[in-house]
Formats: C-alpha cells, sequence, structure tokens
C-alpha cells in the first residue's frame, strides 16, 4: 500500500492549525502537527528549516526507482530516495 503526506512550512504553529481546522481537516491522534479530512493527510511544520514536500511510502519502490533512473539521476542515502 502507499501512502503520502503533503509537508507545510508555517512560522505559526497555532495559526495553521486554526487554518486547517476551519477546512475541515482535523489532528490525527496525539501528533499536533498532522491533520486529515479522510482523503489527505498534511504535515505543519514549524521547523525554520522545512521546505514544501511530500513524504510518499510504499513497502517497496524498486519499479519506480528503476524508471526514475532512466530519467534522472537517482541517489539513494540512508534508506531515502534523493532526485
Amino acid at each position: 500500500m502507499k501512502k503520502s503526506i503533503i509537508l507545510t512550512p508555517t512560522p505559526d504553529l497555532k495559526q495553521s492549525q486554526i487554518f486547517y481546522n476551519i477546512l475541515g481537516f482535523t489532528p490525527l491522534g496525539e501528533n499536533p502537527n498532522l491533520f486529515s479530512d479522510g482523503r489527505a493527510i498534511i504535515e505543519i511544520s514549524p521547523n525554520r528549516t522545512s521546505r514544501a514536500g511530500l513524504k510518499l511510502f510504499s513497502k517497496d519502490w524498486s519499479i519506480e526507482i528503476e524508471n526514475l533512473k532512466k530519467k534522472s539521476l537517482i541517489l539513494i542515502k540512508k534508506k531515502r530516495l534523493i532526485m
């Protein structure tokens, strides 16, 4: 099963939490930085060095990695894919 999380940085965590609540997202469990509307998961990061992005999860990426290698330079460091 593949899963993805949308990463969004913020200088004001509380304001972002309020914003996503207004949009219909609710916190996931104990982590105040994870929100979902049942279709998407958003991770809000107050870390100053954070950048917008995606976290993609899968048990096996071998087919996708081979296809990407044909199109781009791929680096794998500490089990993380960097393009």
